[in-house]
């Protein structure tokens, strides 16, 4: 497509002041956009004429006047596909994408149509909570997810008390009845992690190999001997 989305209500609604519109324009398209540039020079006349005659019109903003029915490059709001035809995705709900992501392409020919969800959301409409989140709410038209204790795999609260499996790098233990996910320490656990010259540092879920503060005086010497 050539950017139809990136057309927002807010900077199309001009002033009179003739500046105002040459301004506008100006950023209406990226430099490097030639397609969205050479529809804005070819359609100069007509951009003219909705200035003059529907810039107050609510009903008829110019990217509808210009880009879907001057032009027909672009489709209406939440539309897309080469005939405009396909509508996005919104499963049960009254929003696109559950209210719970949004549509790529939307309004663009060329547009998949495809739900681009919010973090804690997953699912062709965003109706299912992600990886490491549980759910707090749902039913047929909404969901709200948050996200689990960073200890756990899955969960069924933010607690880390309440991991039902634990996140890769912790491992579970029971402590005066209570089950809680720990942190597996590597560096005691497992034997030689890191190279020569460093040393292994704990970190929660993984580790990471540091060098060593002799091998850093090492490395400083050397730098030293090379910029002489």
């Amino acid at each position: 497509g050539w950017g139809c989305g990136d057309w927002e209500e807010k900077n199309l609604k001009y002033k009179t002041s003739e500046t105002r519109l040459i301004e506008i324009l100006e950023s209406v398209c990226e430099k490097s956009d030639f397609k969205c540039n050479k529809v804005l020079e070819e359609q100069e006349e007509a951009i003219e004429k909705w200035y003059k005659k529907f810039r107050d019109d609510e009903d008829k903003p110019l990217r509808t006047y210009l880009c879907v029915t001057t032009v027909n490059v672009c489709c209406p709001e939440n539309k897309f596909g080469a005939k405009c035809a396909e509508e996005c995705p919104k499963g049960n709900s009254d929003e696109i994408c559950f209210g719970r992501g949004k549509c790529e392409g939307a309004g663009d020919k060329e547009g998949s149509g495809k739900c681009i969800c919010d973090s804690e959301y997953t699912g062709d409409v965003c109706n299912k909570c992600a990886d490491n989140h549980f759910e707090v709410h749902s039913n047929d038209s909404y969901i709200l997810c948050r996200s689990c204790h960073q200890s756990c795999g899955t969960c069924s609260g933010e607690n880390a008390t309440e991991c039902l499996t634990c996140r890769d790098g912790f491992k579970e233990e029971e402590k005066d009845g209570v089950k809680r996910c720990i942190d597996i320490n590597e560096c005691v656990e497992q034997q030689n992690l890191c190279g020569d010259g460093e040393y292994c540092a704990n970190t929660a879920g993984s580790y990471k190999c540091e060098a060593k503060p002799e091998a850093k005086n090492e490395e400083a010497k050397e730098e030293k001997k090379e910029e002489l």
